[in-house]
């Protein structure tokens, strides 16, 4: 009974150590450091717009004759995709999502390293505005 109980102490006293042993052994792949995201002025050029679609009008907003600009802010990568889209000035009636969606799907030539010519990540703001067009008559 004393041998069993002592055992038992035992494992629990290595049982942690074990644990470490066997997490630590395991074959996980290290993330490496986030890349530089870059600003304006840090010797990059700017990226370009090359396919950049209006937003579409809430129904609300077109209703109310709703207008104003959106300033959002990204990342665009170096693929010349956007990532972390985000509002800066609001504008309301769901045009701020609305511009958000759309300038998702939005396609860059990447900013450049001027010391090298490599496309790398820059951070930018971008203004999506909304106009309500009146037809003549």
């Amino acid at each position: 009974m004393r041998y069993t109980l002592a055992m038992t102490r035992a494992s629990w006293l290595l049982l942690p150590l074990i644990a470490s042993a066997l997490a630590f052994a395991q074959d996980k792949p290290v993330d490496p450091a986030p890349p530089h995201i870059y600003h304006r002025g840090e010797g990059v050029s700017l990226p370009k717009a090359v396919f950049s679609p209006d937003p579409e009008y809430t129904k609300e907003a077109a209703k109310k004759k709703i207008e104003g600009t959106v300033l959002l802010s990204l990342i665009v990568l170096p693929d010349g995709t956007s990532r972390d889209v985000t509002v800066i000035k609001r504008l309301g009636y769901g045009l701020d999502e609305q511009a958000v969606k759309a300038v998702s799907t939005w396609r860059f030539q990447p900013a450049v390293r001027q010391s090298d010519g490599e496309a790398v990540p820059i951070s930018i703001t971008v203004e999506t505005t909304f106009h309500v067009y009146h037809k003549k008559n």
